[in-house]
């Protein structure tokens, strides 16, 4: 943080640090001196260093990781004020792999633009940086066999099966209709990703997506739709 008191910022020793000498850096101005520590330095012997706001500047201009870790200091603190978050829906038909296998929910539409969250073969969605999010999704199955069919729901991260995170559902009868849709609470970490995985004992459930719906006219229902937001 900047020191209002160049002569104060002289004598400066980790003993003596009036916090009264101290203001936020939203006020420094081109007079204002920075303390700064050197990360090369042993802590012990550590000592703060001078540098004024235009010595900032040259740095940017000549120290790449510099820049890229002030930047990323930005970014973290803009992220706290504006938390990261995405909306996705997909409008395919998304059928069934096989009857013992995994499938994953796929979205190919970003609904508004997302900041944070991004689609790797679209179905792991990204996180950028730490953080809790809350995960809401809602799937559109349907199934043309007779009887009754389970669907299990569960979530993956970074390839890894969540414990205790899956849910159970029927579809009932020939033709048979089910919403799943609920939301999950994850921490993520940068770079790490999430999929919505599902399965059912008969390749007769597919998620359903339906389009040009008549009778009257009314808007298309997607296959699925996921919404992630960040919470803290």
């Amino acid at each position: 943080m900047p020191r209002k008191n160049l002569s104060k910022a002289l004598d400066f020793s980790r003993s003596v640090l009036p916090l009264n000498d101290l203001v936020s850096t939203v006020n420094a101005t081109q007079e204002d001196v920075f303390l700064v520590l050197d990360t090369n330095e042993i802590q012990a012997l550590a000592q703060p260093k001078q540098i004024s706001l235009s010595g900032v500047s040259n740095s940017l201009t000549q120290l790449p990781a510099f820049q890229q870790s002030v930047s990323g200091i930005v970014q973290q603190s803009f992220r706290q004020l504006n938390f990261a978050y995405g909306a996705f829906y997909d409008t395919s038909r998304q059928v069934s792999s096989g009857t013992t296998s995994k499938n994953y929910m796929r979205c190919n539409t970003v609904s508004l633009t997302s900041d944070g969250i991004t689609i790797a073969s679209g179905t792991r969605f990204i996180v950028s940086i730490s953080g809790t999010y809350n995960i809401q999704f809602s799937a559109q199955f349907e199934k043309s066999d007779a009887g009754n069919d389970n669907v299990d729901v569960w979530f993956v991260k970074n390839n890894v099966d969540l414990p205790w995170s899956n849910t159970r559902f029927t579809l009932t009868g020939g033709d048979g209709h089910g919403v799943a849709a609920w939301n999950y609470f994850l921490t993520g970490a940068p770079g790490d990703n999430f999929e919505i995985a599902w399965s059912s004992p008969t390749i007769s459930a597919v998620v359903a997506a339906y389009s040009g719906i008549t009778s009257p006219t009314r808007p298309s229902i997607p296959s699925v739709i996921v919404t992630f937001n960040q919470i803290a």
